[in-house]
């Protein structure tokens, strides 16, 4: 898992969350980031959970190696940097998800 998650978190751009998610959204990619853990969350979002029902319109993606079993501090610390991301991420994706159904 913490392999998984080191591989993910190469990918990110740590110090500017929102730049990702612009251009995931500009590729057609609108999804929230979820961190699996006894449940899957969603950080950023007004509630953090499943149960949104723009996350469930608008769908999702798990970080690979978050869950609910840590496997050290290390492991430990790359959730935290994932989770931290997936925040800031999510709350642009819910910001401007939402301003594009205002508009229809």
């Amino acid at each position: 898992m913490v392999v998984a998650l080191k591989g993910e978190i190469q990918k990110m751009d740590l110090d500017h969350p929102e730049d990702d998610a612009a251009k995931n959204i500009a590729r057609g990619d609108s999804r929230f980031l979820g961190i699996r853990g006894y449940s899957v969350s969603f950080p950023g979002t007004p509630d953090g959970s499943f149960a949104s029902k723009r996350v469930q319109q608008i769908g999702f993606r798990l970080i690979a190696g978050t869950g609910d079993t840590v496997s050290g501090d290390e492991h430990m610390r790359l959730i935290a940097i994932a989770t931290r991301y997936a925040g800031s991420y999510n709350r642009y994706i819910w910001y401007h998800s939402g301003k594009s159904k205002e508009k229809h």
